[in-house]
């Protein structure tokens, strides 16, 4: 898709900071830094024929996202003088840069402000947050014109997590423990629902969705677990390792029809 020394050629520096692909595979967007300080522009490639457009996005974090309709892009810029990503904004493809809209400035420079997809890929996730503090913001990915909505305000001290999948919102929080649980609402006004406690000596570190199983990642006693959990039939499977000690962490597989087991 993208020739990475090709694109590097005339560049003492040069790397690819994210990318996104519309869902009807048509079209590229590409985060570029040619200069070394992470701070990345956006160039646009069409499928079709193989064509780069004219259209440069500057100044922006590398976080990108495509809304489902294929033509509206969100990405995050980033403050020019401390290069703290704190404004999201919307592009419509073929469209003068100029025309871009500030969808969401996070005004706390406390805060860290990132852009992500929900499982469902019915959510534009947008992120801010600290060292001890988090905050969710929703766009509908099928109408991205619409305003940012808050999921949970941020509360000092308090974290979360945030995804969406067959129509439940999945929480990581600390909200009631100083150790994470997981929890789910089907709405954003909605209470929500434990699916796994806080844990004495045992902290909540990730989780992720698939169709037919729940897949945790913990931490006990210094050492990390990851258990796989049946949606229907609650039965758990964990993941073995035969070193005594080891590491262990998941990472973000988009395919949740997967029949694979853990």
């Amino acid at each position: 898709m993208v020739d990475g020394n090709e694109r590097a050629k005339g560049h003492k520096f040069y790397q690819i900071g994210g990318f996104a692909v519309t869902l009807d595979n048509k079209r590229i967007a590409v985060a570029e830094d040619t200069q070394g300080r992470r701070n990345f522009h956006i160039s646009f490639k069409n499928f079709a024929d193989a064509d780069w457009q004219n259209t440069v996005i500057e100044n922006t974090s590398g976080n990108i996202l495509w809304a489902n309709d294929g033509n509206t892009l969100f990405y995050v810029r980033k403050d020019a003088q401390t290069l703290l990503p704190y404004q999201l904004f919307r592009h419509q493809y073929g469209t003068d840069t100029k025309q871009d809209k500030k969808v969401y400035q996070e005004e706390d420079d406390r805060f860290y402000l990132s852009i992500s997809e929900s499982t469902s890929l019915d959510y534009i996730l947008i992120s801010s947050s600290s060292y001890s503090t988090s905050e969710y913001r929703l766009i509908d990915a099928n109408h991205p014109q619409t305003e940012p909505q808050i999921f949970s305000a941020r509360q000092a001290g308090r974290e979360y997590d945030l995804d969406h999948f067959r129509g439940q919102f999945y929480i990581r929080s600390n909200h009631e423990n100083p150790l994470f649980g997981l929890y789910r609402t089907e709405a954003i006004n909605k209470p929500w629902e434990t699916v796994i406690a806080p844990q004495k000596n045992t902290d909540l570190e990730n989780f992720a969705l698939f169709n037919n199983w729940l897949v945790i990642q913990e931490r006990t006693k210094g050492l990390a677990s990851i258990r796989q959990i049946d949606w229907k039939t609650q039965q758990e499977k964990r993941v073995q390792f035969d070193d005594p000690a080891y590491m262990a962490s998941l990472s973000v597989l988009v395919q949740t029809r997967s029949d694979t087991s853990v």
